[in-house]
């Protein structure tokens, strides 16, 4: 139970998860009256969106949504947080940039995936992709992805 003051940029909290978190996809979910603002993929440390701290007079309230890759799910209560006082603002500029939405935070993801990912692996990937795991005609899906991970298919397509 920190102070929070609005205008604060980059606080950072610790979660801490019990083990039957283990394997589970983490969204956080941060909130502040009607300002909501999710974190996919999160971990043990993440920052609160400044969004939900820009008003001054409100609870922060936090709460998690867990999905395992068995369709296991867990939900959280949506917890109340500290109380979020006026902050100090000498020049009113809010040039700040926005947290990113969670289409922009998952592309974020595809880029760093994009950059890491081995060669082997994207051809694999692009490989399973054409042996038949969509219905119906993918194949203009299947082959933007492949130019995505710079994979042509060669022989294999």
């Amino acid at each position: 139970q920190e102070t929070l003051t609005s205008g604060m940029v980059g606080k950072e909290v610790k979660l801490e998860f019990s083990d039957d978190w283990n394997d589970l996809h983490k969204t956080v979910v941060f909130s502040a009256d009607d300002v909501s603002r999710d974190v996919v993929d999160a971990e043990d440390v993440v920052t609160i969106p400044h969004e939900v701290l820009a008003e001054p007079r409100k609870n922060l309230y936090v709460g998690v949504y867990g999905v395992g890759d068995n369709g296991r799910i867990i939900p959280t209560i949506r917890a109340k947080g500290p109380y979020i006082h006026p902050g100090a603002d000498p020049t009113g500029d809010e040039s700040v940039e926005p947290s990113l939405p969670i289409w922009a935070q998952l592309q974020a993801q595809l880029d760093e995936l994009k950059g890491g990912l081995h060669k082997d692996a994207a051809a694999l990937l692009v490989n399973i992709l054409r042996s038949g795991v969509f219905r119906g005609d993918r194949s203009d899906d299947i082959d933007a992805l492949a130019a995505i991970f710079g994979h042509d298919g060669g022989a294999d397509k």
